[in-house]
């Protein structure tokens, strides 16, 4: 239905906010006296208000939230883009629902169909999406997912599903939400990356201009989602002798992001000697939470690998403390279950496994990793290289 139809099915009078959902109801359904509000608190809609302070909508108002809505569904603009749009002085009448020529859609759009006019609560959000509620919470804890505040209530809209679609297919194959997040800081690194090139076509402020950056935009999103689909597949196409130096840097980055979520001052972090030391160092540098430190060391396993003696005990009170246990790799998992033990011994308030690599596919006891940096079976191919040094991450013992 194009904008014109709208204006010619609407009385010549104005028309109140019900009049309204139920002249839209056929082509958004989802629409709701909510989402309108919500549009009107952006700044995106105005209209009249009547002596007792109703709203009433003109044509033209109809024909401009049609026309945003059209955006949302068709093409998966963001509000902030559409307003700038507004602003720009869009021809409204160019509102059917067919693809415009200057505004590419998202690249999910076809892939999941269409969304309609999105404003649901993280309920919905989670059922329409495929996920748990608790998962979906997840989503919004890491900052995946944002949440829209309509009044009292809180909203997500298109987007958010979007998301919640995308981020079902990884929780379906075994990973966890807070694995997505490096979607989200490679996007807002890439992001401010972009943000510079665009600055000189936003400063013009005209309305070309505006256009230009659109373009520019999408085509850069374009170019940078085939390049890291590129360099995705070359990279799981066989396996590489060097882990670089930045990408273990991001990582650590990473747990120490997750660990500063969960953790209170005071936590103690226990280093696994000696093998943690390179990564317990670079973690505690990147924790922002007031931490203590303590390690733990052990002897070599015996030839029946089931006895270990400790050489090394705590020597902070970690008694209703939260502590993390810090360890460099975990493979069969035989040492760290000693250690777990040992530690839940001196009653601490809460007890988590942080570990750079994790050789799951050589586990014999089913230890709980709470943190991990990279998970691989084939560690023995794999070392760390650092600017200055290459340090192995063989370990003497596990």
């Amino acid at each position: 239905m194009a904008a014109s139809e709208v204006d010619s099915a609407a009385p010549a009078s104005a028309m109140n906010i019900g009049d309204v959902i139920t002249g839209l109801a056929s082509e958004f359904p989802d629409v709701t006296v909510t989402k309108i509000r919500y549009l009107e608190s952006y700044g995106l809609l105005e209209p009249e208000r009547s002596p007792a302070g109703y709203r009433l909508f003109s044509v033209d108002d109809v024909a401009r939230l049609t026309w945003i809505l059209r955006q949302q569904r068709d093409h998966f603009l963001p509000l902030k883009v559409i307003r700038s749009m507004l602003l720009d002085g869009v021809d409204l009448a160019d509102s059917g629902p067919e693809e415009s020529a200057d505004v590419r859609p998202f690249r999910e759009s076809g892939r999941t169909g269409n969304l309609g006019s999105v404003s649901v609560s993280l309920e919905e959000l989670a059922a329409m999406g495929g996920l748990d509620v608790e998962v979906a919470r997840d989503l919004e804890k890491h900052g995946l997912i944002v949440g829209i505040e309509a009044g009292r209530t809180v909203v997500y809209d298109g987007d958010a599903l979007l998301v919640a679609r995308v981020a079902a297919r990884f929780v379906q194959h075994g990973f966890d939400v807070r694995h997505l997040r490096m979607y989200l800081v490679a996007a807002q690194r890439e992001a401010g990356i972009i943000e510079q090139v665009l600055l000189p076509l936003r400063r013009r402020g005209d309305g070309r201009s505006g256009l230009e950056a659109r373009r520019l935009l999408d085509e850069l999103a374009d170019a940078g989602a085939a390049l890291h689909d590129l360099l995705l597949r070359r990279s799981m196409a066989g396996p590489t002798p060097y882990l670089g130096a930045a990408t273990i840097a991001d990582r650590v980055a990473g747990l120490a992001a997750e660990l500063d979520e969960v953790l209170e001052p005071g936590a103690v972090l226990v280093g696994v000697l000696k093998g943690c030391l390179p990564f317990m160092a670079d973690l505690i540098r990147r924790l922002s939470t007031p931490i203590l430190v303590d390690f733990l060391a052990l002897s070599a396993l015996g030839p029946d690998r089931g006895r270990v003696r400790l050489t090394n005990d705590l020597s902070v009170d970690v008694d209703g403390r939260q502590v993390v246990l810090v360890e460099g790799l975990v493979d069969t998992g035989f040492r760290l279950d000693y250690l777990r033990r040992h530690v839940l011994e001196h009653g601490p308030s809460e007890l988590r496994v942080c570990a750079l690599f994790d050789r799951a596919g050589r586990r014999v006891l089913p230890i709980p990793l709470d943190h991990v940096g990279f998970a691989t079976d084939e560690i023995d191919r794999l070392r760390a290289a650092s600017a200055d040094t290459l340090l192995d991450v063989w370990p003497e013992i596990d």
